[in-house]
């Protein structure tokens, strides 16, 4: 998805430029305005969103369904203010990577690496090409999602913060008796419904 964010946020820059100078994109089917650059941008931003073929939000914490087994170590391993002990880099890998849970902690607004050519998503944790977040699919979206804030919403209304967005997805909460201190323990153990 970054190729994708980043060639709508170019395309967007490219309807103000083609618009400034009141001139048009010639394609093989007609001449295509700014506000048709526009109108796809828009779709790509929506399918980001959800509007795709899984019903899925690429941006992680976004509407009710989105990725769970996001490829990201702060997300995939319980804080050690849960845990009472740190997490090395070989029990890491040992114990939560491989795991069928999903991440204790939501990475709210990153963006995963998406679908495959063909809409397919596996949300594994394993399969970083498709669940790991990156800044360079993440940093077009501000402009992207600006721009279309600046035209499809009235300065003043539009979020409210008070009916935030945020999602009541269920995640597996961490449970630990405080005196016992892990030692090698697999992460199942720690967690339950």
């Amino acid at each position: 998805m970054q190729y994708v964010s980043s060639a709508t946020f170019l395309l967007a820059v490219y309807s103000n430029y083609v618009s400034a100078t009141k001139a048009y994109l010639n394609c093989p089917d007609g001449q295509t305005q700014p506000q048709e650059l526009l109108n796809f941008v828009k779709s790509q931003a929506d399918y980001i969103l959800g509007n795709n073929p899984a019903d899925m939000s690429y941006l992680v914490g976004y509407e009710a369904k989105y990725p769970l087994h996001v490829h990201h170590r702060g997300t995939s391993i319980a804080s050690i203010f849960s845990l009472h002990s740190e997490v090395g880099c070989t029990q890491g890998f040992e114990l939560w990577y491989n795991r069928a849970e999903s991440n204790p902690n939501v990475i709210c607004g990153a963006f995963v690496g998406g679908p495959d050519k063909n809409d397919g998503f596996s949300d594994d944790r394993s399969n970083y090409e498709q669940t790991e977040p990156t800044l360079s699919a993440s940093a077009p979206l501000v402009d992207i999602f600006a721009k279309l804030q600046s035209l499809y919403c009235n300065i003043g209304e539009g979020y409210n913060h008070n009916e935030s967005p945020m999602p009541q997805q269920k995640t597996q909460r961490y449970n630990q008796d405080e005196s016992q201190v892990p030692q090698h323990k697999t992460p199942s153990e720690y967690y339950s419904l």
